[in-house]
């Protein structure tokens, strides 16, 4: 496996300044070092936007936008992105350190995978794991497993996919993981725990959103 391939963390931002370094440091303590993170503010007010401003590190990008949605954040960092591989993290959950190594080394491995997932769980208001569907692709087209809100993707294949659909008001992430799945690509998950999602009221109010489809339990 090529060390020196260049992993893109992307990093979608509105006003949840209160978590995003713990995002970020879950980002940068990655076992794969070859490692950059950028991140979109997607118009947060400016106090959040002051923890953003205040970030002094050169594997660290910041690109500030006006609001227009989490797919429109998205497709701007992944634009801006210098990786092969982009790496998706909300910026109130967390990363396994060894998430990026792992996938890294499935992508490599083989061709016809789209994304590469891993099994996720809860932390904040609750401390458990949702249900974990086997990653079929019945099970995927039909929304009982979850798909998307993270993962690892080729750069190259979200360009084929056409990026996130920003017209889509929700399930943003499940319908770019189908775009990929008709481009003929596999979705696979990584059967351990490298992704932590955290609830607090905000991300409560937008479950669906984030959950990349409605089966998130």
């Amino acid at each position: 496996m090529n060390s020196n391939v260049l992993v893109s963390v992307i990093i979608p931002h509105y006003n949840v300044g209160a978590y995003v370094l713990e995002a970020i440091a879950s980002a940068l303590a990655q076992t794969w070092e070859n490692i950059e993170i950028v991140i979109v503010d997607d118009g947060s007010d400016e106090e959040h936007r002051r923890v953003l401003e205040s970030l002094k590190d050169e594997r660290i990008r910041v690109v500030f936008n006006d609001h227009q949605g989490v797919s429109a954040a998205r497709n701007t960092a992944v634009g801006h992105a210098a990786g092969k591989y982009i790496l998706s993290l909300d910026a109130d959950d967390k990363l396994g350190p060894s998430f990026a190594e792992k996938a890294v080394k499935l992508l490599e491995e083989d061709g016809n995978l789209g994304m590469v997932m891993s099994r996720r769980r809860y932390f904040g208001a609750r401390n458990d794991e949702p249900r974990h569907r086997d990653m079929t692709p019945e099970n995927v087209l039909l929304g009982r497993a979850h798909a998307g809100g993270f993962g690892m993707f080729r750069k190259s294949d979200w360009a084929l996919a056409g990026g996130y659909d920003p017209m889509l008001p929700v399930h943003q992430d499940w319908g770019f993981c189908l775009q990929l799945m008709e481009l003929g690509s596999k979705i696979q998950r990584i059967e351990e725990v490298l992704y932590n999602y955290r609830e607090h009221p905000a991300s409560l109010m937008s479950e669906f959103n984030r959950s990349g489809g409605a089966a998130v339990h």
